[in-house]
């Protein structure tokens, strides 16, 4: 970026990325909770179980970025205003562009972990190197031929979105007996339901102010209707009984603590 357009992005990129990382650090103790147990159920040839596993933790890991990164994504404007009393120059374009990188990185997470739980890493090493290398020769033709900096971002998207094929093309030729539609059917009904939540966050942001205000309702809102469209479509009866259980001994410990 320097090289093309000096110090005078430095600001957004940074402020992006600092918000980005926020985001991203509180998805990583889950993330990294199921990888010993995809690990363990390989080694052990448990690959119905492995299969489980991994659909379960991109499901839940889904949820929970979901839950933070929407509001984000159409509060940018008001967070950079709240935070630093202006908006840096295409910053909350950028920061669009690494929810939606931070979103494809986390359904590459389980694969990447399937794959070294293998040992095949050959093709796995050569095709992820010839990938970035292949990226960073775009991103620097883009900048050299459009002088546009937003173009940047939107390759380093579509290179993460090619590096996650890569993964589970080398997943099903190591493991032909994975099921890789299964993994991902939760995910497909996760899409609708942030797109239900988008369109109704993004009329609320349309008729509001760039305040604290909208970012309170926003993310009022968007909790509560991403919190009834999961818990009645994503969630199994298993998981829907865990989370009433879960509820009712917090309530009774409250309740408890005013006795």
């Amino acid at each position: 970026v320097n090289i093309f357009f000096g110090v005078r992005y430095n600001t957004t990129t940074s402020v992006a990325n600092t918000v980005y990382g926020s985001v991203a650090s509180l998805i990583v103790p889950l993330r990294t909770g199921y990888t010993p147990q995809i690990t363990k159920q390989y080694a052990q040839g448990n690959l119905s179980e492995m299969e489980r596993v991994i659909k379960i933790s991109l499901k839940h890991s889904f949820i929970v970025l979901s839950f933070i990164s929407i509001p984000c994504f159409f509060n940018a404007e008001a967070i950079f205003l709240f935070w630093l009393g202006s908006v840096p120059q295409a910053a909350p374009f950028v920061l669009r562009c690494l929810l939606i990188f931070g979103i494809i990185y986390n359904m590459t997470g389980p694969f990447i972990t399937v794959v070294q739980a293998v040992g095949k890493l050959k093709f796995y090493s050569i095709a992820n190197g010839v990938l970035s290398l292949l990226l960073f020769g775009l991103v620097y033709a883009i900048y050299h031929r459009t002088r546009v900096y937003e173009y940047g971002f939107i390759a380093m998207v579509m290179g993460q979105l090619l590096f996650l094929s890569v993964c589970l093309v080398v997943t099903k030729r190591n493991i032909p007996q994975l099921r890789i539609l299964h993994i991902f059917s939760p995910i497909g009904k996760l899409f609708m339901v942030i797109l239900v939540n988008g369109i109704m966050i993004y009329f609320i942001c349309q008729y509001m102010a760039d305040n604290i205000v909208q970012i309170i309702l926003s993310t009022t809102a968007s909790t509560l209707v991403l919190s009834i469209l999961t818990y009645t479509i994503i969630l199994d009866t298993q998981e829907r009984k865990t989370i009433v259980t879960v509820i009712k001994a917090r309530i009774a410990n409250i309740l408890t603590i005013f006795r």
